[in-house]
């Protein structure tokens, strides 16, 4: 494997005012949206000295082959468990990537009910596509979490969370990452196909400064910054993914306006094999960022937190991940100046 670490001393952030931010406001508009393509371009500011990338030795080919039944039945997914200390989180910057179908109508945040059961998610239009599973493995050993499928010019990005590529009690990088959207089945349903990983770009913040023990409990202010992008390779057809599914919109650090928590939780009472959900008309500070009330188990990490999310659509914007929980509660970071950055890095790589 080839792994790039462009290191520097974690920048301090200012302090995110939530009290300013979890109030109600409208999303901007920014640039102009292309129905069907991708949406208005973020100023592309190249590498940075803060983002640890890892490109993938294995070709796409291998990445599937190694991914057999077996491995797709007995991946597990990371359980860790949230710390109580109140961290420092991103700087917002109310830039906005609008999803790949364009700027829908505005969006009544109430007609999604309040629900904290983790009940089926009722898949429509884009969200039915761009929400998926996501497969890795550590050390020889094989997880899952969750994952999104974002709109970029590349066409070839999903977010999820850092600790879904990054070990952080190993410290090390996950390898063979395949993505399925709308995963069912432990991978036996692939409507969508799936997608092997050709790189990863995770935050210093997090792979310095986020930690865990043997026995998952986490502590660190690098929780903050649990989130990463993974590039996929286009498909035997030569297809990027975005062209298959189309991206969600990313907001970075917009007030959110209702939110629609995503995942494929796979502890008990759960069992992975479809798509969940928790929605909240309004987000509560959390450690790390924002909190909802929740009853999904781990699996559901990296799923997308979506704000303005159209039912009838599917469309929406993702405002944050799942990262940490306790069995009633979510939180998930916020994605502001240091998520953009990432996305910025990752798109200047892109092909």
């Amino acid at each position: 494997m080839t792994v790039k670490q462009k290191r520097r001393a974690p920048a301090t952030a200012a302090v995110l005012i939530l009290a300013a931010l979890l109030t109600g406001c409208s999303i901007p508009v920014t640039g102009e949206p292309v129905a069907g393509g991708a949406g208005p371009v973020v100023d592309v500011a190249g590498g940075t000295d803060d983002t640890l990338r890892k490109d993938f030795d294995a070709s796409p080919q291998e990445v599937n082959d190694y991914w057999t039944d077996d491995k797709f039945g007995g991946a597990t997914a990371p359980d860790l468990k949230p710390g109580q200390d109140t961290l420092t989180g991103d700087q917002a910057t109310g830039v906005v990537v609008h999803p790949s179908t364009g700027v829908g109508p505005d969006v009544d945040v109430k007609a999604i009910a309040p629900t904290a059961a983790g009940d089926p998610y009722p898949a429509t239009g884009l969200a039915a596509a761009t929400q998926g599973r996501l497969y890795f493995s550590i050390g020889g050993a094989t997880y899952v979490c969750s994952a999104s499928v974002v709109n970029a010019p590349t066409m070839d990005l999903v977010l999820t969370a850092g600790h879904c590529v990054w070990d952080t009690y190993g410290k090390q990088l996950a390898e063979n990452i395949i993505f399925i959207p709308a995963d069912a089945a432990n991978g036996q349903t692939q409507p969508y196909g799936q997608w092997a990983g050709v790189s990863t770009y995770v935050p210093d913040e997090f792979t310095s400064e986020a930690t865990s023990d043997a026995s998952g409990a986490t502590s660190g202010n690098g929780w903050a910054y649990d989130f990463a992008f993974i590039r996929l390779a286009p498909n035997a057809a030569g297809q990027k993914i975005q062209e298959v599914t189309g991206g969600q919109g990313i907001s970075f650090g917009t007030p959110p306006e209702g939110i629609t928590v995503i995942g494929y939780p796979s502890a008990a009472p759960f069992d992975g094999q479809s798509q969940r959900y928790c929605a909240s008309q309004a987000a509560t500070k959390g450690y790390a960022g924002y909190r909802v009330d929740c009853l999904m188990t781990p699996g559901c990490s990296g799923g997308g937190w979506l704000t303005r999310l159209d039912p009838a659509t599917g469309a929406g914007y993702v405002t944050s991940v799942t990262s940490r929980g306790d069995g009633s509660w979510l939180e998930g970071p916020v994605l502001g100046q240091r998520a953009l950055t990432l996305y910025n890095d990752a798109l200047a790589e892109g092909s």
